[in-house]
């Protein structure tokens, strides 16, 4: 997830939403931020890929100590079938 006022999304970069998505892990360093993330997927999902909001994929979350980078906000790990 991009910082706020930024958009990094795969798809914007040059990737592409898979054709099916098996699982998706999210490491948060504060678990407060969840809701917002999660409302952030929604709203991705709703204009990228609308069926992943009506069956959403298995998805995992695990808070951490500290994430890799300070200006990290959260890491996903997601497997999908192109």
């Amino acid at each position: 997830m991009a910082r706020p006022g930024t958009d990094r999304s795969g798809h914007e970069t040059g990737g592409q939403l898979p054709q099916e998505s098996g699982q998706n892990d999210h490491v948060l360093e504060k678990y407060e931020r969840l809701p917002g993330i999660s409302g952030y997927r929604k709203k991705y999902f709703t204009e990228h890929a609308p069926e992943l909001v009506k069956e959403p994929v298995a998805s995992t979350v695990v808070q951490v100590a500290s994430l890799p980078m300070e200006d990290f906000l959260i890491e996903i790990e997601a497997i999908g079938i192109l």
